[in-house]
């Protein structure tokens, strides 16, 4: 059997010799890019990073910012109670209501008795009420 000149040049399959020719551009490409990144001065030889420190103001929040210095609770009005960060207008009026049964209160530990106000919420409002008489 004699080989014909075209079955003599490629003995490989059409699928198979566009393979190869892919992988062969692959390797090509790379080379290439690869050659490029070789000898192409870097751009970061130079490159420091700049240590600077910023200062930020203090920011507190609009409660804090509104909240009072101290109010007291003995001769307080719903709407100075209310200033309060934990205070609503319910709250604000139970401690009204305790008051006007019971009198003025003689130890802050006393407002635990007003209903709303627990241990935690009066840990909270404990540096910012006073107690003195009306």
């Amino acid at each position: 059997m004699q080989l014909t000149r075209r079955s003599r040049v490629s003995t490989f399959s059409p699928n198979v010799q566009i393979a190869i020719l892919a992988l062969t551009a692959i390797l090509v490409i790379g080379s290439v890019v690869s050659a490029y990144d070789y000898f192409r001065p870097s751009d970061t030889e130079n490159f420091q990073v700049q240590k600077k420190v910023v200062s930020v103001p203090d920011i507190t929040s609009p409660v804090e910012a509104a909240a009072p210095t101290s109010i007291n609770t003995n001769t307080a009005a719903a709407g100075e109670l209310t200033q309060l960060p934990v205070i609503g207008p319910k709250t604000a009026d139970q401690i009204l209501a305790y008051r006007s049964a019971n009198g003025p209160f003689s130890s802050v530990d006393e407002l635990t008795g007003v209903k709303r106000i627990g241990s935690k919420t009066l840990d909270k409002l404990r540096p910012l009420i006073t107690l003195s008489s009306p």
